[in-house]
């Protein structure tokens, strides 16, 4: 870190630790970078990368040099003119022996400070009369023989100077290989540009991820490789040896396609698992061989060139969009619980980063990154930290277009149907604004104690939003209510400010929003139901009174018949019969038995016009069905000695003259039963007038009779039925060897007259009238 040129006139150091110089050009901000670069030739573009010895790393270039790179400083070994084409890949075996491909030769450099050329080609082919092209990448086998990927040729087992292309085997698929790994098993690992993952375990190869089914056969196949897509289970295991079930020979892709990885690039060891960067993202490939797709907050990690796990349990990447540090607990949240995002820390060219990353390894805890302008390295122990907090405050409100003051103490008052609402923040953080990041929540008032009490940087449970480097946010329609608007961030190292920002803001009811309205439309459809229900009931007791009156209009046809035609028919044949008497002597017997039999017919004919009177219009009976009913059973009392009693419950209210008549018939049948069948003692009849309903009850305490038995010739209990069954009444009989009841229930919108007045009268009366 140094000062900028000029004249200084002043320093300050910020409570951040950044230094802030003063020049008559300007004020100059002065900080250390998180990430050092190496001051290494400037004309190279590509660099390729080992680890060397504790802590340092092998650096080759694409202008054929070959550095050493140690905490102490640089060391250039003498490498003209062994790589003028330039170096193409590096590699240190488990011995430490540094491997060195160029564009012509692949040369090891030995203990004794020298380079050993271990094979070698032509430009224009191999030994093996191979086409030469440059090298991808390379690893050595447990036997000691390199394993080099070629562009475009294939990979070949390198022996000394025997090149054997594909190992000499026949089952290893042949298109581009582009990543290498040995683990420490001793198992080479092979990954293809299309994404396809194979192992060779010894003498067998498996596939352990499948590439993606072409375009054209995704739609013939989609089942399969719906399946297999979401999770691609491995023919061998991140942590045990392939397959079983694989042959000796091995097998090529598998039929289900398997996760789109895009091109391999890097292979990662840790613990019993397998880590892989590919041009797609970052996959982990479990030890039960399941393939888990690692992504970050803002979606896959896209273009990853190296994988470097850290002591502490974090994971290093280099990728397209910089440097990233996934936290050890993020990570282990994200693999406990697949399709998680997880929170973790970008570096890029803020930091120090001179260009697009390359490739990444790390030795003994500090990390190298290659770019295609320079090397650079982190130690993640000592690199500066920003312990500040930013200060966060809210900037404005802004609703429906109109401003509003915002204070933290006085709560903002916002008109009534508020549709849009617009609320913009900020945070100061002077080492990095660029990295600040933001949450937020709107929560109720009532809910605000509760809120309070849960962790501000925990939006698992969905109360905190999370917004990135945004500083600002849009709300729509929000409900009548008071709200409180909370806003937290973290600077860039992620800590973040426990006390944040806050406003408190109103939104009064509208009418049509407010308690009352909805009371009021709840009354109002209420008294609609109410309203229909009456209809309803109006509705139907018009339709049983019409019946009703067909009813008693056929009753008044039949009674007109029988006027008419039978009893005149009748009573034209007495008076013969009475005529033919007259001429039989005084003192004849035949005389006295027609006098009988003239009595008899005459009783025959005044029953015939009672039954008449009967079958005509009841509208001028008298209305006192107890009194009707009292007379009736007084007479059957003195004929039969049985004991009667009448009593009446509730007020009497004046009956419809049909139902009067029907009710009055069913109860003059079962007290007929009562005095003449049920050899009782005492017959009683109760009569209730009530606000539902109009109730007769007769009941005796004869010998009683089963009702399931129905006596020839005998059709009381039936016409009693019937009769309930068309005033809709309910009729209970009940009959044991102590008595018998017989109970009629008439609903009150047929048994009662019809009133005048209002629906509000008739609600007074069955509010006032006992039940």
């Amino acid at each position: 870190m140094s000062l900028p040129p000029g004249i200084t006139t002043r320093v300050l150091e910020d409570r951040e630790g950044n230094v802030w110089v003063s020049t008559r050009s300007g004020l100059e901000r002065v900080r250390a970078p998180a990430l050092r670069k190496l001051p290494l030739e400037r004309e190279a573009m590509e660099f390729a990368m080992a680890p060397a010895g504790d802590r340092g790393a092998w650096i080759g270039s694409s202008r054929g040099t070959v550095v050493r790179a140690m905490p102490e400083g640089l060391e250039t070994l003498k490498s003209d003119p062994l790589f003028r084409g330039g170096i193409d890949a590096l590699y240190v075996d488990p011995a430490g022996s540094l491997w060195v491909a160029a564009s012509d030769s692949i040369w090891q450099w030995m203990p004794d400070r020298r380079w050993r050329r271990s094979t070698r080609g032509t430009a224009s082919s191999t030994g093996n009369g191979y086409v030469y092209s440059s090298i991808e990448t390379m690893t050595q086998d447990t036997h000691g023989a390199m394993w080099v990927s070629v562009l475009r040729v294939g990979v070949f087992r390198v022996v000394g100077d025997q090149w054997t292309l594909w190992g000499g085997r026949t089952d290893m698929p042949t298109h581009n290989v582009t990543a290498l790994f040995t683990d420490p098993r001793g198992r080479i690992w092979f990954g293809y540009g299309d994404g396809l993952v194979t192992v060779l375990d010894g003498d067998r190869l498996a596939t352990v991820i499948p590439a993606p089914a072409p375009a054209s056969t995704a739609t013939a196949s989609a089942s399969a490789s719906a399946s297999a897509s979401a999770s691609a289970t491995a023919s061998a295991s991140a942590g045990a040896s392939a397959s079983a079930s694989a042959s000796a020979s091995a097998t090529s892709a598998s039929a289900a396609a398997g996760p789109d990885l895009g091109e391999v690039s890097v292979f990662e060891q840790q613990g019993e698992a397998l880590w892989i960067g590919s041009e797609k993202g970052l996959w982990r490939l479990h030890e039960s061989g399941r393939v888990q797709a690692i992504e970050g907050a803002q979606g896959p990690f896209t273009g990853v060139t190296g994988v470097v796990p850290a002591a502490d349990g974090d994971l290093w990447l280099s990728a397209v969009d910089g440097v990233a540090r996934l936290g050890a607990d993020e990570l282990a949240q994200t693999l406990a619980h697949p399709g998680r995002r997880l929170r973790h820390e970008w570096l890029n060219h803020l930091d120090g980063m001179p260009g697009v990353l390359d490739g990444a390894i790390g030795n003994h805890g500090r990390l190298w990154f290659a770019t295609v302008d320079g090397v650079v390295w982190i130690d993640p122990a000592k690199r500066p930290r920003n312990t500040v907090a930013p200060t966060v405050l809210v900037k404005s409100m802004l609703a429906d277009g109109q401003a509003y003051p915002v204070s933290a103490d006085t709560p903002t008052a916002l008109p009534m149907r508020t549709r849009d609402l617009k609320i913009t923040f900020t945070a100061a953080s002077l080492t990095m604004p660029e990295r600040v990041h933001f949450r937020y929540r709107l929560i109720e008032a009532d809910r605000t104690d509760k809120a309070d009490k849960a962790d501000k940087s925990d939006d698992t449970d969905g109360a905190w939003q999370d917004i990135g480097t945004h500083r600002e946010v849009y709300f729509k329609d929000l409900a009548p209510g008071r709200y409180r608007f909370q806003v937290t961030a973290a600077n860039n190292d992620e800590v973040w400010s426990d006390a944040g920002a806050g406003v408190d803001l109103v939104i009064p009811p509208a009418f049509v929003q407010t308690p009352w309205f909805f009371a009021s439309c709840a009354a109002a459809a209420l008294g609609g139901l109410w309203w229909l229900y009456l209809l309803r009931l109006h509705s139907v007791n018009d339709r049983l009174r019409l019946r009703m009156e067909a009813r008693m209009v056929e009753r008044e046809r039949i009674a007109r018949e029988l006027h008419d035609t039978f009893l005149q028919a009748v009573q034209g044949l007495m008076l013969r019969f009475h005529s033919a008497m007259e001429r039989i002597p005084p003192h004849e017997p035949a005389r006295e038995l027609m006098e009988h039999a003239l009595d008899s017919a005459d009783e025959v004919i005044a029953v015939g016009r009672d039954t008449v009177l009967n079958l005509r219009e009841p509208a001028d009976l008298p209305n006192d069905l107890a009194a009707d009913l009292q007379l009736i059973g007084d007479r059957w009392s003195q004929e039969t000695g049985v004991a009667f009693s009448v009593e009446v419950q509730g007020e009497p209210r004046p009956l419809d003259p049909l139902a009067q008549q029907e009710c009055q018939r069913l109860a003059t049948e079962a007290m007929s039963n009562a005095f003449r069948h049920a050899e009782a003692g005492t017959v009683r009849l109760i009569v209730g007038y009530a606000a539902r309903s109009f109730t007769v009850d007769v009941g005796d305490d004869g010998r009683g009779f089963d009702t399931a038995v129905r006596h020839p010739g005998r059709w009381g209990l039936i016409g009693m039925r019937e009769r309930a069954a068309r005033l809709r009444a309910r009729l209970e009989v009940r009959s044991a060897a102590g008595g018998t009841s017989v109970r009629l229930r008439v609903p009150a919108r047929v048994a009662y007259r019809r009133t005048r007045g209002g629906w509000w009268r008739r609600l007074a009366g069955v509010l006032r009238a006992p039940r």
